[in-house]
């Protein structure tokens, strides 16, 4: 009785079909796969195990031999049980284009045995993504671009190879807006008037309705007269001092 396929290699959680082919004294053959007089076992169930019309099924790591056995003659082969590939990059990252213009974030992730050949790529996303090997299970990501992504990470072994995607979710920068440093002045009487400029980000976004406060100091001797987009006037009608704020809507 020869037993097919010969000498393979599964992983762990695998199955595939062996079959089971008499060969006759006239010198024909006959499959025996799945006819009822045909006993199917393996020497080591804890490795792997045969269903009655041959699915073998691998269980373990190790290795040991599938058997098919009709009218008191047997015949068998081996079978080499590997470990499961696993990789799971885990849930989408999320992350916030920073000030600079990038973002750089890390990810551990899950990926066993150890080892492999790996390939990172980005299937889809605005923008290039520099990615890092930083370690075994892990891997660093720059971002540029604010958007959606999907990152995929394939890693080959010799008994396969095993892939997963991994999405991230990248926004752009905080609006911000900068009023400048502190400033002094010194006016007769403390009466006078400055003219300031401020800045705000992101630069191509839309200045709406512009909300001044007088947070410290007496606002009855301080006038602010909102200018341009970016500019402002403050007219002091007496000493003191002042701690003013903007509110500005960026769209």
């Amino acid at each position: 009785i020869d037993v097919q396929p010969n000498n393979l290699q599964l992983q762990a959680g695998q199955s595939t079909p062996y079959t089971a082919t008499g060969l006759l004294s006239n010198g024909n053959t006959v499959d025996l796969t799945a006819d009822a007089g045909t006993a199917w076992s393996t020497a080591n169930p804890a490795i792997a195990t045969v269903s009655p019309v041959g699915l073998v099924s691998a269980v373990a790591p190790g290795t040991t031999q599938v058997r098919a056995a009709h009218s008191g003659i047997m015949g068998s082969e081996d079978i080499t049980v590997t470990p499961a590939l696993v990789l799971e990059l885990g849930p989408p990252i999320i992350g916030q284009i920073d000030p600079s213009g990038s973002v750089t974030i890390s990810l551990d992730y899950t990926l066993s045995p150890d080892g492999g050949s790996k390939q990172w790529q980005v299937p889809s996303g605005p923008a290039a993504v520099d990615i890092a090997d930083t370690g075994p299970h892990s891997a660093t990501f720059r971002f540029t671009q604010p958007g959606d992504y999907q990152i995929s990470l394939t890693v080959t072994f010799p008994s396969g190879a095993v892939s997963d995607i991994l999405a991230a979710q990248i926004a752009p920068p905080a609006p911000t807006v900068n009023l400048g440093p502190d400033i002094a002045r010194e006016f007769v009487n403390g009466v006078g008037a400055i003219h300031l400029t401020y800045t705000w980000t992101p630069p191509e976004g839309i200045l709406g309705p512009r909300h001044w406060t007088v947070t410290q100091g007496n606002p009855a001797n301080l006038q602010i007269v909102d200018g341009p987009a970016g500019q402002w006037d403050v007219q002091s009608l007496g000493p003191g001092v002042w701690e003013i704020e903007l509110e500005v809507p960026i769209a």
